[in-house]
């Protein structure tokens, strides 16, 4: 596969995720020479992990991006540990998440300490709002505040791509859900009305990235349909190949043995002449 091919399908790949397509997003990963992809493009393998991440298949999900980490010329960054964290947030597993993110928070004081005045990552917001939801659920609620105020910045940080505002208005919920259950309700609303609006953005975009969606999907479904078209094409190639093959062994015996005859035929025809 050329690397032209493999830009087009990750391409592909990622705007189906976009899209909310994980399925058909692992199919085409499926029907394409995967080393080829995972030598060259992570990104896709991030992706592909979040596809069985939101089918629920952390396994998977983890799998992937172990690869990820294998592949980069970077191993153990952020992403990656926030990543894994998450896949074990989905199975409600508090200790195996910590594990992860205290990985991240080490490699953040890290940073910190070489540019002091670098704002904590945005990435960790939405993992880290909803590990602290994880403690509340587990009745820990002093680390949960603790976890919730450190990431607290980041949820009011102006942000404008609907993906971040997605996580922000997540992360927004999941606070305010914290400080009604802790009877902080002042705070509460707080959040909650700062949520409305940032929910009223990306809202008032939806209409546009939907317009803009439908010709990702037609596209999708386009290649799909090429992909299995082809994949029948050449099944019948090969039927056909196949066919003709044996009709041709089938006419080369027949010939051969028509040749056979003709020649006794012909000895014989010799020997009664000479007798």
């Amino acid at each position: 596969m050329s690397e032209q091919q493999i830009i087009c399908i990750g391409f592909i790949i990622n705007l189906a995720c976009d899209l909310g397509h994980y399925s058909e997003a692992i199919h085409l990963f499926r029907g394409v020479d995967a080393d080829s992809m995972v030598s060259s493009d992570n990104l896709t393998f991030s992706t592909l992990s979040l596809c069985y991440l939101q089918l629920q298949q952390p396994d998977s999900a983890r799998l992937y991006l172990s690869k990820m980490n294998e592949n980069s010329r970077v191993s153990g960054g952020l992403v990656f540990y926030c990543q894994m964290a998450d896949t074990y947030i989905a199975e409600n597993n508090e200790d195996s998440a910590a594990f992860y993110l205290n990985k991240a928070i080490r490699k953040i004081e890290k940073q910190k300490k070489q540019t002091p005045e670098a704002p904590l990552p945005r990435y960790i917001m939405p993992t880290y709002s909803a590990y602290a939801s994880l403690l509340l659920q587990n009745g820990k609620i002093k680390q949960a505040g603790e976890a919730f105020r450190f990431v607290e910045p980041l949820m009011k940080m102006p942000v404008e791509e609907p993906d971040r505002l997605k996580k922000q208005i997540g992360a927004l919920y999941r606070y305010s859900s914290f400080c009604r259950a802790t009877k902080q309700y002042a705070k509460a609303t707080d959040l909650l009305i700062y949520r409305d609006s940032i929910l009223d953005i990306y809202n008032s975009t939806k209409e546009i990235r939907e317009a803009k969606n439908w010709g990702g999907r037609y596209e999708i479904q386009k290649l799909l349909y090429e992909n299995e078209k082809q994949k029948i094409d050449i099944n019948n190639s090969k039927r056909l190949s196949a066919l003709s093959w044996t009709f041709s062994c089938i006419l080369i015996g027949i010939v051969a043995i028509c040749v056979y005859i003709s020649r006794c035929m012909n000895k014989k025809r010799h020997c009664w002449k000479n007798d």
